[in-house]
């Protein structure tokens, strides 16, 4: 956690210091915990007494995030100004915000571009794309079967016959593993 608020954010959280559960590293895990219960319980997980810590770690954890952002917003011109230094310290938030504005000046000579503008540049759809592709909103995602179906594949040890679902039953698959096959 502590590496990564580094590389992210260039400011340790300090988690493995302070070693207490009231910040950022404590609502960040209780946060992913609370999604793996909501992912195996569904609509039933707001029943549990955790939902309302849920709520105050996703604020506080947001709120953490946004205040990252707008401090590498704030010096966006400095950023500028030091982006060919050799020993300029590299934080990836402070490198997207270079980035986008290196982006607009060179696209729109500094304009916001307006949103089919952004359809036009192909580059930019391109990165989105692929961004989106190798992480993806919903890395898990799954259905239930509303009625007894077949799918084509799946359905022997080399998944190359039909696989029959009986209603009620949960498909599960995963965007996030499927889009780094090597064999598509």
């Amino acid at each position: 956690m502590d590496s990564a608020t580094e590389f992210l954010f260039g400011l340790s959280t300090e988690s493995l210091i302070k070693q207490d559960s009231e910040g950022f590293a404590g609502s960040f895990t209780s946060g992913q915990e609370y999604i793996v219960h909501r992912f195996r319980w569904g609509k039933f997980t707001d029943l549990f007494p955790g939902h309302k810590q849920w709520l105050q770690d996703q604020n506080f954890v947001h709120d953490f995030v946004d205040f990252h952002v707008d401090k590498s917003l704030a010096k966006r011109h400095e950023l500028l100004a030091d982006v060919d230094k050799p020993d300029r310290r590299y934080v990836f938030l402070e490198e997207l915000v270079v980035k986008q504005q290196i982006a607009e000046v060179a696209t729109r000579k500094g304009q916001q571009p307006r949103f089919e503008q952004l359809k036009e540049m192909k580059y930019v759809r391109a990165i989105l794309n692929e961004s989106l592709r190798l992480y993806p909103v919903l890395p898990i995602n799954s259905r239930e079967a509303m009625e007894d179906t077949t799918l084509p594949l799946g359905g022997s040890a080399d998944e190359c016959l039909p696989i029959f679902i009986k209603k009620g039953e949960l498909v599960t698959w995963f965007p996030y593993l499927m889009h780094r096959r090597k064999d598509f």
